[in-house]
């Protein structure tokens, strides 16, 4: 059970003008709760009042998590040049220059303690390059537009309860040709090597500093969907992966909205036959769930695209994206609690 009193049943944030909400994550020990907002990062307290922001990276600062062990907040970053980097230019009234390249993003959240921290003019923010992301995005593989669900979790081979792992998933462009992007791409980290390649944002906010190759790269065959993993969230619970995404439109696939990993199957190495090489791949199952027979099953829920998060005992925070009348954003943000025995999957948790 989760103590009400501690954890409110709906919180609103404040508004942002940095985008719209992309992650939320959870400090339970200090009770914050921490906000993407594209081009910001907001630090609040459970009644959604703010207590801090950091800002000042040219990008899209993706999903979120919070990692209990250092107080920091992991983040997925993009700095990229197609539909979505030009619409952040747009935003942010910028024309400089910036390369390709992808980053996680740690914040060391005991400093984020007053409005409107320029990243540039401190070292709350440190990056580490994702090269295997970056060289697949240039080399058009696998249909990547980059990385956007982050979560820490366990090793997902084997399952202790050693939430020291980084796990962050690939956009997938949409593209509704048969046989093309039809697969999710999770990468593996330790967090130990994340943090060991991190350079100092304001030091240098395009650097190369990174692990060569991951520990691990899974595949994911849920049928092709619009922009990838919007968020990745592990649940201590069930001991399972979910991932929410914008569906996809591919006549040939049921196209939810949800998928969700098998935390207790092991991944199978296998050719994919769309991919055109001899490789061996690590597959990742998904879920059987009672009310999807299909090979790729999933489930349909209109929130948590944009921001989920497991506080391991049969309970979610999920948000939602709204703006306000002076054309800011802001998140709602609602407790459910999750059951694989109905059809809904997430049910929201009500007073009485």
């Amino acid at each position: 059970m989760i103590d009400f009193s501690d954890y409110p049943l709906s919180i609103i944030s404040s508004i942002s003008y940095g985008g719209h909400v992309q992650g939320i994550a959870v400090d339970k020990k200090n009770s914050f709760i921490y906000l993407s907002f594209t081009t910001e990062l907001i630090k609040a307290d459970l009644s959604g009042n703010i207590i801090g922001s950091i800002k000042g990276w040219i990008g899209h600062l993706g999903c979120i998590d919070y990692n209990d062990d250092d107080e920091c907040v992991y983040g997925s970053l993009e700095i990229k040049n197609d539909s979505i980097g030009k619409s952040i230019k747009e935003l942010l009234k910028t024309d400089k220059t910036i390369p390709d390249c992808f980053y996680i993003a740690v914040f060391d959240t005991k400093r984020i303690d007053r409005k409107d921290i320029n990243a540039k003019d401190s070292d709350i923010l440190k990056t580490c390059f994702i090269k295997e992301c970056t060289d697949d995005y240039i080399n058009k593989r696998y249909g990547c537009s980059g990385i956007d669900g982050t979560c820490i979790a366990d090793d997902i081979e084997d399952n202790h309860d050693r939430l020291n792992y980084l796990y962050v998933a690939y956009g997938i462009y949409k593209n509704n040709q048969e046989g093309l992007n039809d697969y999710q791409i999770i990468l593996k980290y330790t967090i130990k090597d994340i943090l060991s390649n991190c350079i100092s944002f304001n030091e240098n906010p395009f650097h190369s500093t990174g692990p060569s190759k991951p520990d691990n790269k899974y595949f994911i065959y849920t049928g092709n969907t619009n922009f990838g993993v919007q968020n990745l969230e592990y649940d201590g619970y069930t001991k399972d992966w979910l991932m929410a995404v914008y569906k996809g439109e591919k006549p040939n696939f049921p196209n939810y909205s949800y998928y969700i990993i098998d935390g207790k199957t092991k991944p199978e190495i296998k050719k994919i036959q769309q991919y055109s090489d001899e490789l061996y791949y690590n597959l990742l199952s998904l879920k059987k769930l009672p009310y999807s027979d299909s090979l790729t099953p999933g489930f349909n829920f209109e929130r948590g695209q944009e921001g989920i998060y497991s506080f391991d005992n049969g309970y979610f925070y999920i948000a939602k994206s709204k703006r306000s009348e002076d054309l800011g954003w802001y998140a709602q943000i609602d407790m459910y609690k999750i059951s694989y025995d109905s059809k809904n999957i997430f049910e929201k948790v009500v007073y009485g």
